[in-house]
């Protein structure tokens, strides 16, 4: 598996049209990519509860992607980059999400981090990250991701404020 999702792929297109310089990572297709063959059932249907409950999250499968989760995290550190996105697609992304988004803020706090899709897009699942993440999360883009993403990077990069983008 190579290939980022099409709204990802989207979306750096249209930036890259606007002017900004983009790079996808796909952190699930890393892993899957890189995790040892025993541990392939984490992406079967039946697994979801690995990546949802934060007790057998923490005691599972944290210890086997903690290395490869670092790494990740290094490579957008040392990146250079200004923001970094994160496409949550599903509440089985959200504890992994979180644990990037908080070592990030711990070693370059600098960089803003932003969330989107579909699962940012619901009031109750947001509030997962609202409620987890307080002053973690520099802004939330919400539906459709094209243009609110586009004006939040230019607020970002004229450092204007950020409210009532929608």
């Amino acid at each position: 598996v190579e290939a980022p999702p099409l709204g990802l792929s989207c979306l750096s297109t249209y930036l890259r049209s606007k002017g900004f310089s983009t790079q996808i990572l796909d952190l699930n297709i890393y892993f899957y990519n890189k995790v040892d063959k025993k541990h392939e059932y984490l992406w079967e249907m039946g697994s979801a509860l690995y990546w949802r409950e934060k007790g057998a999250f923490d005691k599972i499968l944290y210890p086997i992607l903690e290395d490869r989760l670092r790494y990740f995290v290094d490579k957008i550190i040392t990146s250079g980059v200004k923001v970094v996105g994160f496409s949550v697609l599903s509440v089985s992304q959200n504890l992994i999400t979180a644990e990037i988004i908080k070592e990030i803020k711990k070693r370059k706090p600098e960089i803003r981090r932003v969330l989107g899709g579909i699962s940012v897009s619901v009031d109750e699942q947001r509030g997962f990250f609202e409620q987890n993440l307080v002053n973690m999360v520099d802004g939330y883009v919400i539906g459709e991701g094209e243009v609110p993403l586009l004006e939040l990077l230019d607020a970002y990069r004229q450092d204007r404020e950020i409210k009532g983008i929608p």
